[in-house]
């Protein structure tokens, strides 16, 4: 879990077939590149990211930076 000023930013969890990245205020996050999701339809703000290869991650490293800073 990554925090600035005592506020979740993201979290990062591995699961056996993905990668998850969520992002706690997701929604307030402007998603160009239209990799954020509702991780269920009750979730209100927080927004997640599904990995499953590394290349993805290298593909969308930009994006990925920009979401966090």
């Amino acid at each position: 879990m990554y925090t600035d000023a005592d506020r979740n930013i993201v979290g990062i969890r591995g699961f056996k077939e993905h990668l998850a990245l969520w992002f706690f205020n997701g929604v307030l996050l402007k998603d160009h590149a239209s990799l954020l999701s509702a991780s269920t339809e009750n979730t209100q703000a927080m927004r997640q990211i599904r990995l499953t290869r590394i290349q993805e991650i290298e593909d969308i490293q930009e994006v990925l930076c920009s979401y966090v800073l």
